[in-house]
C-alpha cells in the first residue's frame, strides 16, 4: 500500500474464507492464510450483513464487529478509485 499512513503489522490481519465445499480459490504457494468454511461462517454472519458473493472483502473491527464489505468482482483494484475506496475502508478500520 502507497500513502501516508505507516501501519505496524500487528495492527491488522488479512486472511481468506473459502464456502463450504469448494478448494479453487484456495492456491498453493499463498501467503494469505486461508479457512475453509466448514462449519458455516456465512450464516453466521447473514444475519448481521447480508449475504456474501464470491470475491466479498468483508471488514471486522479489532471486536469482530462488522464495519464494511467491498466485492473485488464489481470493483477491481486494477481501478486506482477502487484501490484507493478500499485502503481507506482498511486504514479508518485500523485507525478507529
Amino acid at each position: 500500500m502507497s500513502g501516508d499512513a505507516t501501519l505496524p503489522p500487528e495492527s491488522f490481519a488479512i486472511l481468506g474464507v473459502n464456502n463450504t465445499g469448494y478448494t479453487g480459490a484456495i492456491q498453493s504457494g499463498s501467503y494469505l492464510p486461508w479457512l475453509n468454511d466448514n462449519v458455516g461462517v456465512e450464516a453466521a454472519w447473514r444475519g448481521e450483513i447480508g449475504a456474501l458473493a464470491n470475491r466479498d472483502v468483508v471488514v471486522l473491527d479489532e471486536h469482530n464487529e462488522y464495519l464494511a464489505t467491498f466485492n473485488l468482482t464489481y470493483n477491481s483494484l486494477y481501478v486506482d478509485e477502487n484501490y484507493q475506496a478500499l485502503r481507506a475502508i482498511i486504514v479508518n478500520a485500523i485507525n478507529d
